[in-house]
């Protein structure tokens, strides 16, 4: 019998991040992998133990700050992963979010592990400062040389990518997320919730879901 494929799985733990993680190990075939997620960031602890907990999978934390570079706590979670990479032999890695990304994909170095970078949008996005964009589109192109496949979320995160030359064309994959329709396909009487809302019976509600930031 053909052996599950181990898969090491690195993330931070909050956000859109985490429910993609989510998504991604309850539709995991357990017969073909074999999964280890860790979790870093804040509420890394509670997401390993939700992941364990919830969905069965082998998780563990480790403490790092996603908004600032801190040398020496970088340097440990580093070292933390590459003694695990090289403890587990794992046959592949699967790196969400851009610093756990970056450091995961230094951490690997010289094994010949291939590596998935999911950046789940650039760190480098439209909006953030000068300083910010000159400092990570360097590291991102830079960490591209021991990429071996890039997972993009939309045409737009992998034009992004090519705009800052960010790995090469035959690097990246784009592969839209995925969302559950029946989740949101709940009955609601009309009539009653807008009169809980105050919201006179025969006015037309017209609803718009998105991210202000």
């Amino acid at each position: 019998m053909k052996q599950p494929l181990r898969v090491l799985l690195v993330t931070k733990s909050t956000g859109g991040v985490a429910e993609y993680v989510r998504r991604l190990v309850q539709g995991l075939n357990r017969g073909k992998f074999s999964l280890m997620v860790v979790c870093l960031s804040e509420n890394g602890s509670e997401f390993a133990k939700e992941l364990q907990q919830v969905y069965g999978i082998q998780s563990v934390s480790y403490v790092m700050n996603r908004y600032k570079v801190d040398l020496f706590q970088d340097i440990h979670v580093g070292l933390q992963l590459a003694k695990l990479i090289r403890t587990r032999q794992f046959d592949l890695i699967h790196a969400h979010a851009s610093k756990p990304g970056f450091l995961v994909r230094v951490a690997a170095l010289g094994t010949r592990i291939p590596v998935l970078y999911s950046p789940h949008c650039f760190a480098f996005h439209v909006g953030a400062g000068r300083g910010t964009i000159l400092i990570t589109s360097f590291l991102e192109r830079l960490a591209a040389f021991f990429t071996t496949r890039f997972v993009a979320v939309s045409d737009g995160e992998r034009e992004q990518a090519r705009q800052y030359r960010v790995g090469r064309d035959d690097q990246f994959s784009v592969i839209y997320t995925g969302i559950d329709p029946t989740l949101y396909r709940q009955s609601v009487d009309a009539h009653r919730l807008k009169i809980s809302l105050g919201i006179p019976v025969l006015a037309p509600v017209i609803g718009s879901v998105g991210r202000l930031s």
